[in-house]
């Protein structure tokens, strides 16, 4: 309970340091929204089975549901992956995923 407390802490600490303009090291949620104002889409692939997608929300905090929202961060969760894409289906719907990624973000230029 604890150590979901201080969680939880940490990451609306983040959000409203992030607010305020007050530098944060490695701050992810910074980093994708200087993506983001290059308008450079971004989309992030990760298997439904491992932690990146929780860890991309957590460390991303605020920054990534509303990136999200306005259609400039993409998460795509990818079955039957583990963390290197060994299946060959599972890197077969990578390639596809991240394709159309590319593609969409070349319409957009």
């Amino acid at each position: 309970m604890i150590r979901r407390t201080g969680a939880w802490l940490s990451r609306h600490w983040r959000d409203l340091a992030r607010d305020l303009g007050v530098p944060l090291r490695d701050d992810l949620g910074h980093e994708l929204e200087s993506v983001a104002e290059r308008a450079q889409p971004c989309c992030s692939c990760s298997p439904r089975t491992t932690p990146a997608c929780q860890l991309l929300r957590t460390q991303g905090g605020s920054r990534v549901r509303k990136l999200c929202a306005r259609g400039q961060l993409a998460i795509q969760l990818i079955d039957g992956a583990d963390h290197t894409f060994t299946a060959g289906s599972a890197r077969e719907r990578l390639i596809t995923v991240l394709s159309e990624a590319l593609d969409q973000a070349r319409r957009h230029v």
